[in-house]
């Protein structure tokens, strides 16, 4: 191998490597606006009366996602609780619980 072949060879790596970008996970700036639809929150399945001990039975994870919605990671921190307020069905669990 020439030092100008090896040279192509680490420049198309180098290109490579660029390309397969950044196992790093964020919201980019083109996806701040439709972030909303397309992430999923806990919402209510069926009427739930204030005080109501909350069941899995209970509780769906739906889009979309309403700023201060509980993720569906936070789920089993919610089973269990009572509900502060009455919730309706399809009503997102924000800051409800």
């Amino acid at each position: 191998m020439t030092p100008d072949t090896w040279r192509e060879m680490v420049d198309r790596a180098r290109e490579l490597e660029r390309a397969l970008g950044s196992a790093d996970k964020f919201v980019t700036g083109n996806e701040q606006q439709t972030v909303i639809v397309q992430r999923r929150c806990l919402r209510a399945t069926c009427d739930i009366p204030a005080g109501e001990i909350l069941t899995r039975e209970m509780i769906d994870v739906l889009r979309p996602a309403t700023p201060g919605a509980i993720l569906p990671y936070e789920i089993q921190s919610v089973i269990g609780t009572r509900a502060a307020v009455s919730l309706p069905p399809g009503k997102s669990c924000a800051g409800q619980i």
